[in-house]
């Protein structure tokens, strides 16, 4: 989808937040492959399955957006808000706790929900036991499922010290 679509679509939509006619942005299975939505106000918009590969969100609002099997690897979401966006199978996101990027490109990211903690990566949105179950069941004994385990490793340090603070 090209930024001008992109932004026409954002233009109906900002109406349509204000009351002033307009539609809700329905963004959804959309390729969004390196878009430029820096700023945007995605207040609300269905981005359910969405490519959002590379795409650049620093500073988004992304309250009550939908993200549900949207894939983000990649993504800069640097200062996004993220309270309330809709995740996989209905989870309400606080916001991204920590992210990390395997020797391989791969990406996790560690998502603080109303629900609990969430593990994302590619196409999966897991618990962390889940999470720790799959990766030893297609990983075990290879460098680059050490790797995960470190990962997982570090991200639980980070859920240990969110539950303190708390």
């Amino acid at each position: 989808m090209t930024q001008e679509k992109i932004a026409a679509v954002l233009v109906d939509h900002a109406l349509w937040l204000r009351g002033e006619g307009g539609k809700r942005a329905d963004l959804s299975y959309k390729n969004l492959t390196r878009a430029s939505l820096d700023r945007a106000s995605l207040d609300g918009v269905i981005l359910d399955g969405a490519i959002l590969d590379r795409a650049s969100l620093d500073g988004a609002n992304l309250n009550r957006a939908s993200l549900d099997g949207a894939i983000l690897d990649g993504a800069s979401l640097d200062g996004a808000i993220l309270n309330g966006a809709i995740l996989d199978g209905g989870k309400t996101a606080v916001g991204i706790l920590r992210r990390a990027l395997r020797s391989d490109g791969f990406e996790f990211f560690l998502w603080h929900c109303q629900e609990g903690f969430y593990l994302k990566a590619g196409c999966r949105f897991l618990d962390m036991d889940a999470a720790r179950q799959h990766w030893k069941a297609t990983r075990a004994g290879t460098p680059l499922g050490d790797e995960t385990q470190d990962i997982l490793d570090f991200f639980d340090v980070a859920i240990t010290r969110t539950e303190k603070e708390a």
